[in-house]
């Protein structure tokens, strides 16, 4: 059985200033479990970074996830997870560095739902973020630059609320790009909705595409 570096199944379980490098996957959070994962470099794993997975929780600050086989992160099976902040009531963000990853930066998936902020998603070869199977996301103040897919895909019935208005709720401001994604700047298929402001994101086939199903409530 191959298992992961770290492997959390308790509660409240801190992890905090390690380079973890290799193994299946480099931290799994699972059966319920509970974890604050704080000013890491997770590398170099066959698979996922970090996985949150069967009902789990965790906050995911301050961390470089970068150069792992699969997903930067992978928040799926009912599970929930703040990365970038600790708490909605945070002053400022405490970002993650999340790139060169050889699929997703984070993939949501299997009705799990994250709050995603003040992060920085580069060159990884999928996406920035994918939102899938009836899952949810709140991506603001986040910066998505030359991902090889979409800087944000929306998937089967998923959704996601990006940035505020203008002038409000303090950091939940539009995301941003600077160095053109492949595809699009967010893209949304088959079902599911993305409602806030578009910001400056964008690819290189332009910075939107909703199909017949997707609902697109969002601002210049």
């Amino acid at each position: 059985m191959k298992l992961p570096t770290i492997w959390v199944r308790g509660r409240e379980i801190q992890i905090k200033g390690f380079t973890i490098a290799g193994g299946r996957d480099g931290i799994v959070v699972g059966r319920n479990g509970q974890a604050e994962i704080d000013s890491n470099t997770i590398q170099k794993a066959r698979q996922t970074g970090i996985i949150v997975s069967q009902s789990s929780s965790a906050r995911i600050t301050n961390n470089r996830i970068q150069d792992n086989g699969a997903n930067g992160i992978a928040i799926v099976q009912n599970s929930y997870a703040h990365v970038g902040v600790t708490t909605v009531a945070d002053a400022k963000t405490s970002p993650n560095t999340i790139q060169n990853n050889s699929l997703d930066g984070i993939i949501v998936g299997r009705s799990s739902s994250a709050r995603i902020i003040g992060n920085t998603f580069t060159n990884n070869k999928g996406h920035g973020i994918a939102v899938r199977y009836v899952s949810h996301a709140e991506i603001s103040s986040s910066t998505f630059n030359g991902n090889g897919k979409d800087g944000i895909s929306l998937y089967g019935n998923s959704g996601a609320n990006l940035g505020a208005d203008p002038g409000t709720r303090g950091f939940y401001v539009p995301n941003s790009t600077a160095a053109n994604n492949a595809g699009f700047g967010i893209k949304c298929e088959l079902g599911g909705y993305a409602d806030g402001q578009l910001g400056s994101l964008n690819g290189t086939k332009g910075a939107k595409s909703f199909d017949g199903a997707c609902i697109d409530n969002l601002k210049p």
